[in-house]
């Protein structure tokens, strides 16, 4: 096989299958892999104070990704969010209009 050729590895993530030519006699030592995850996105949510607000942050943060995961901690106002398909503004705006205040954490 030659640089160039149509021979590929597929990379799958959470996301889109990224697609990558094979290259001949490359020592792949030498190259970092990098695995593809999900960074998780932390808040601090200071008006949070209860089992209904954790509720509800939690059910405005799956309307706005569905398949995201969430995990508040009531005792110190946390609210991590590891997304699929949302960036970190989408997420603050769905908890703003839940009607909290979150804060890049």
């Amino acid at each position: 096989m030659k640089a160039g050729d149509t021979h590929t590895a597929i990379v799958v993530s959470s996301r889109a299958p990224l697609t990558f030519p094979l290259l001949e006699e490359t020592d792949c030592r030498s190259y970092p892999i990098a695995f593809l995850e999900n960074e998780m996105i932390s808040f601090q949510v200071d008006d949070m104070s209860c089992g209904h607000c954790v509720s509800t942050i939690t059910t405005a943060l799956k309307a706005a990704d569905k398949d995201a995961k969430v995990q508040i901690d009531l005792a110190t106002h946390r609210v991590q969010v590891e997304p699929v398909n949302a960036d970190a503004g989408a997420l603050a705006d769905a908890i703003k209009e839940a009607g909290y205040t979150p804060v890049p954490a």
